[in-house]
């Protein structure tokens, strides 16, 4: 770990960064708005930009349910673990039932 000038330097980099994402983030969301597309494939010029929309779609289980027959549903259903249920019947064990994928690292100032 780095001393700690250099880590305080690299938190409050950390901290600064998040804030200019989430204020750009913000930024893009209201932009998107005015711009107002469809949700269609779509290619058109604007200025120097060309610019490419796609439909973003995701599978929909209920729509599945209601177009495909019964035997079709239920030959793509599929019996999945779920956390939920694994924690609130086995509380002493769930610990152990997970695996660290990352750490999460919260910047906020510290007002005490």
């Amino acid at each position: 770990m780095p001393n700690t000038d250099k880590r305080d330097k690299l938190v409050r980099a950390l901290f600064e960064v998040r804030a200019e994402i989430k204020s750009l983030e913000e930024r893009e969301t209201e932009l998107l708005a005015a711009l107002d597309l469809e949700p269609k494939k779509d290619r058109f010029v604007s200025g120097p930009y060309l610019v490419s929309t796609t439909p973003t779609v995701r599978f929909n289980a209920e729509k599945a349910k209601a177009i495909l027959s019964k035997k079709e549903y239920e030959s793509i259903l599929r019996l999945a673990p779920q956390s939920t249920i694994a924690k609130a019947l086995y509380p002493e064990k769930y610990a152990d039932m997970q695996k660290t994928s990352g750490v999460t690292v919260n910047v906020k100032f510290d007002d005490e």
